[in-house]
């Protein structure tokens, strides 16, 4: 049969990513005015500040009330699911 197309495999990576992005507080991944949205249960301090770092030129946050959110910016040729992975990574890697 074949390797399955591409579209199908970054539908199951996101997927995973999404039940990854669950289990670290964050409810709800979307899309809009060329940025990600991830809003968060409650974001920590180090997350934050990761995230600062490695995006300091493109990301924007409320951590004062709810809805918790962090806005990053998506870079011109590059692949939403590609930015959601590193974003992810980053909140697993500073999770409390």
């Amino acid at each position: 049969f074949g390797d399955p197309p591409k579209s199908l495999l970054n539908l199951i990576d996101a997927s995973l990513l999404r039940n990854t992005a669950g289990r670290l507080g964050i409810s709800e991944i979307s899309q809009k005015r060329g940025a990600l949205f991830f809003y968060v249960t409650q974001p920590n301090a180090k997350q934050l500040q990761a995230l600062m770092q490695k995006y300091y030129d493109r990301i924007a946050f409320n951590d004062r009330e709810a809805p918790y959110f962090v806005a990053v910016r998506i870079k011109k040729g590059e692949l939403s699911v590609e930015l959601m992975r590193e974003v992810i990574a980053v909140f697993d890697a500073h999770a409390e």
